[in-house]
């Protein structure tokens, strides 16, 4: 009977992901987590397909 894994979530870290917010916040955009997300929010295709509440 062949083992099976627990379906963990993987997050993979992109390093230059990481470089772009540094850069974003050296260059002094200081969002705020609500301020991105009532940004999101107004987006035509993120409407679209958000996930269902």
């Amino acid at each position: 009977m062949p083992v099976q894994l627990p379906l963990i979530p993987i997050i993979p870290i992109d390093s230059d992901e990481t470089q772009n917010v540094e850069i974003s916040q050296n260059a002094g955009h200081d969002f705020t987590l609500d301020e991105v997300q009532d940004w999101l929010e107004r987006q035509a295709v993120h409407q679209v397909h958000k996930p269902c509440p």
